[in-house]
């Protein structure tokens, strides 16, 4: 999952595809935070900063999930 972060700066397109993937696939809060947290960095680049910011807000909330018991 961390691989995602380091993909969303070193191969944007690759980093995207593959969160989104992530995300159809994944109910695992804890690794849909990443695959949020990779279109943020990855939309925040591109100029995209509304999109990003809904990924990134998106990224916390499934965080927070990820935390409770």
């Amino acid at each position: 999952m961390e691989e995602l972060l380091e993909l969303a700066l070193e191969d944007p397109a690759e980093g995207r595809r593959r969160a989104e993937l992530l995300l159809t696939e994944q109910s695992d809060p804890l690794a849909r935070s990443y695959a949020h947290q990779c279109l943020g960095v990855v939309f925040r680049d591109s100029g995209c900063a509304d999109r990003a910011l809904e990924e990134l807000r998106a990224g916390l909330r499934a965080a927070r999930a990820a935390a409770r018991p």
